[in-house]
């Protein structure tokens, strides 16, 4: 247990040594405060006064439950209801592992310097963040940190560390979107077109089309544009596949559109 030491009022409350202390409750629940020895030879000092052990890389949560002293504080303390009480605590670590000096100069003197990305895709104006295209807005570019953290600017002076929360800042994603008639009749055709947004210096190599309900429209496969034609009345989910070029890599982004197909006008004499 803790405990403060050394109390005195001051304008703005009450301050302390915290130290911390073994203790022991008696049959009526009354705690006794004793100390902790620093020259113990049965317990090692640091372990003596220590909180609790860390396991590395595992969390583990402290919680701090505070007592207050009534000889000390009474109700005449408490400012309102909301905030009685407000404090802070400092946590100091050790470690029993042997600890490596840090080499990288730069990063123990938090000096970083930036390098633009000059890779292909860089200079077709484009990157590669979490596995999703995105085409670099006007004006920005990407940077690698000394630091291994990639950055954006577009002035060469300001660089921001580029997260998921801020990316559409520098840059916007490559979607992939299907044109064309989504309602048909009968055997009738529709043409259907797969297209990309944010892909200005990108090319479509080729696009492969899929119907999830073949019962009810068929598609042609490795074409673009593509024609659907209906078969029984229903809705069927068109898919495709499109493949397309940045400089000499190829990418895949895939699309869907829904397809409804009305049963044919019936037939007979008037």
């Amino acid at each position: 247990i803790a405990s403060l030491d050394n109390i005195v009022s001051g304008g703005d409350g009450f301050k302390g040594d915290l130290t911390l202390k073994s203790y022991t409750v008696d049959k009526n629940g009354k705690m006794t405060l004793g100390t902790l020895s620093d020259d113990d030879a049965t317990t090692d000092k640091n372990e003596a006064m220590a909180l609790l052990s860390l396991t590395q890389s595992t969390a583990t949560r402290l919680t701090v439950v505070v007592w207050l002293d009534g000889d000390y504080v009474d109700n005449g303390d408490v400012a309102n209801a909301a905030q009685s009480l407000t404090g802070s605590m400092n946590l100091q670590f050790s470690s029993s592992a042997t600890l490596q000096p840090m080499q990288n100069t730069a990063l123990h003197n938090m000096v970083i310097t930036y390098t633009a990305d000059t890779s292909t895709l860089a200079a077709k104006g484009y990157y590669l963040y979490k596995n999703v295209m995105y085409k670099l807005n006007a004006g920005y570019k990407i940077y690698n940190g000394s630091d291994n953290t990639v950055y954006f600017s577009n002035d060469e002076t300001n660089y921001t560390k580029l997260t998921a929360a801020n990316a559409s800042t520098a840059m916007s994603p490559v979607t992939a979107t299907i044109s064309g008639l989504n309602t048909i009749t009968g055997t009738n055709t529709t043409t259907l077109t797969a297209n990309l947004t944010n892909a200005t210096n990108a090319t479509i190599d080729s696009v492969a089309w899929a119907s999830a309900a073949t019962g009810v429209a068929t598609v042609s496969a490795d074409a673009n544009p593509a024609t659907v034609t209906g078969v029984s009345a229903g809705t069927a989910k068109i898919t495709a596949t499109i493949t397309y070029k940045i400089g000499e890599t190829s990418y895949t982004i895939d699309a869907a559109y829904n397809v409804t197909v009305n049963p044919a006008p019936a037939s007979g004499n008037e």
